[in-house]
């Protein structure tokens, strides 16, 4: 009988440690907000995809991850365009090592592409984005990642939903893949980017993709202060 109940309670505490691991805070909690309207090829997807995956594996990011007072981030991932699609791809993902690390990024390689792609509505992506933070970890900075190759063409008024991330302590940070518009990170500079240490950064096109998603997620998880 005693043998039993030890058996039973070393069960019951394997399926707590999770659990429990799950809400400890993390440095940062980020959202990558990838665009797949009708201005991203397949191939371009694909490129987005795959460099969001190099850069989580890359020396450099996980070496920031390791140096964070947790050592730990949260990721979720969404891919949008119009009205209809905001569509979350891998839901809140703790990172706190080579291995988690390896994992998303095969997901990520792996995980289709939600929609053939519509418009392009950066406030409806913002907006879904926010949401996903009510069922986040705990963490001491809340991020929004987005990326995109084009202005905001359909949705809500842009402005009233970055006021409304800005009031919730979000901050907003911008990739702008400038292939088709050479001033877009200008727009995202005015329009989108918001909050504490918010900044934007620039890819010629979807080849460069990878890499400055790698800087970007530098600063990201570094916090402020990364010059």
């Amino acid at each position: 009988m005693r043998g039993t109940f030890l058996l039973v309670l070393a069960v019951l505490l394997a399926a707590l440690l999770p659990l429990r691991a799950e809400t400890r805070a993390v440095d940062v909690a980020l959202v990558l907000a990838i665009d797949i309207s009708a201005s991203v090829s397949a191939d371009e997807h694909s490129l987005q995809m795959a460099g969001i995956a190099a850069a989580l594996q890359s020396p450099e990011v996980r070496e920031a991850i390791r140096s964070g007072p947790n050592r730990r981030i949260a990721i979720a991932v969404t891919q949008w365009s119009g009205l209809r699609v905001q569509r979350l791809v891998i839901p809140w993902t703790i990172v706190e090592g080579d291995d988690t690390a390896q994992a998303l990024a095969v997901r990520l390689v792996a995980a289709p592409r939600a929609d053939p792609g519509g418009g392009t509505s950066i406030s409806l992506a913002l907006e879904h984005a926010g949401g996903l933070f009510a069922s986040a970890p705990a963490a001491t900075r809340r991020v929004i990642d987005l990326s995109t190759d084009g202005i905001n063409n359909i949705g809500p008024p842009l402005e009233r939903i970055r006021s409304q991330l800005k009031r919730a302590g979000i901050t907003v940070n911008g990739l702008a893949i400038s292939n088709e518009w050479p001033r877009l990170q200008e727009y995202l500079d005015s329009h989108v980017v918001t909050g504490t240490a918010a900044f934007s950064v620039t890819a010629a096109g979807f080849p460069d993709f990878a890499e400055a998603m790698r800087m970007k997620l530098l600063r990201e998880i570094s916090g402020p202060g990364l010059s």
